[in-house]
C-alpha cells in the first residue's frame, strides 16, 4: 500500500484540524491516524467511511469544546462584532470612500473613470481591512487557531455582505460590479485580520 493510500481523507482531516483545539490536536488525529492504519490493512474503503464517521460526528463536540468557557461572552462579542463591523463599513463606504471619488470627480483635473474607479475600491477594500484588523487586535481569542477564530468572529458578518451582495446583483444590471465589490471586501476583511494576528502573535 502506497504513502498515499495509507493516509486518511484529506477533507475529513482539514475538518478535524479545524475543529479541534491546538492543545489536544495532535493527540487526538494521532490516535485516528493509528487506528485508520489498522483499519486500511483490511479494507481501504472500510477505514475511510470510519474515519469520515469519526470527525462527523465529533464536528459538534469539538466546536462546543472550542466554545466552552464564556460561551455566552462569546455569543454577545459575535454579535456586537457583526452589528458594529456593518456600521462601521458602511460608514466607511458613505462618508469616506465614496465622499473621497467625488470629491476627486469634481476637480477640474479630474482623472479617468478608470482611475477613479480604482481609488474607489481601494480606499473601500481599507474599510473593511482595518475591521479585520481591529477584530482580530480586539475581539480574537489567543488560544483559538486563527481560522477558527475568523470562523466564529468575522463568519457572520462575511455571510452579510454576500447575502446583500447577492441581493443588489439581483436586483440591479451591475452583477459583475456588485460581485467584485463583495468578493473584494471579503478578501481584505481577512487579509487585515491575518495581519493583526501575525503582528500580536510576534509582539508575544
Amino acid at each position: 500500500m502506497s504513502t498515499r493510500d495509507a493516509s486518511p481523507p484529506m477533507l475529513a482531516l482539514r475538518l478535524l484540524i479545524f475543529t479541534t483545539p491546538r492543545p489536544y490536536r495532535e493527540a487526538l488525529l494521532g490516535d485516528l491516524a493509528q487506528e485508520f492504519a489498522v483499519l486500511s490493512e483490511r479494507s481501504r474503503s472500510a477505514a475511510k467511511i470510519w474515519y469520515w464517521r469519526q470527525a462527523l460526528l465529533s464536528l459538534l463536540p469539538l466546536l462546543g469544546w472550542q466554545l466552552r468557557g464564556g460561551a455566552v461572552r462569546t455569543v454577545l462579542l459575535v454579535i456586537a462584532t457583526t452589528l458594529i463591523g456593518w456600521v462601521s463599513v458602511s460608514l466607511w463606504d458613505n462618508y469616506v470612500a465614496r465622499q473621497s471619488v467625488a470629491t476627486l470627480a469634481a476637480t477640474e483635473n479630474a482623472p479617468s473613470l478608470a482611475v477613479i474607479r480604482s481609488i474607489y475600491f481601494f480606499l473601500f477594500a481599507g474599510g473593511f481591512s482595518l475591521l479585520g484588523a481591529a477584530t482580530a487586535q480586539w475581539v480574537f481569542r489567543r488560544d483559538w487557531s486563527f481560522r477558527f477564530n475568523v470562523l466564529v468572529f468575522l463568519g457572520p458578518l462575511s455571510v452579510a455582505v454576500l447575502v446583500v451582495g447577492v441581493a443588489m446583483a439581483l436586483s440591479t444590471q451591475l452583477i459583475g460590479y456588485v460581485m467584485f465589490r463583495s468578493v473584494l471586501s471579503l478578501i481584505a476583511l481577512i487579509v487585515g485580520a491575518y495581519w493583526a494576528a501575525q503582528r500580536s502573535r510576534a509582539a508575544r
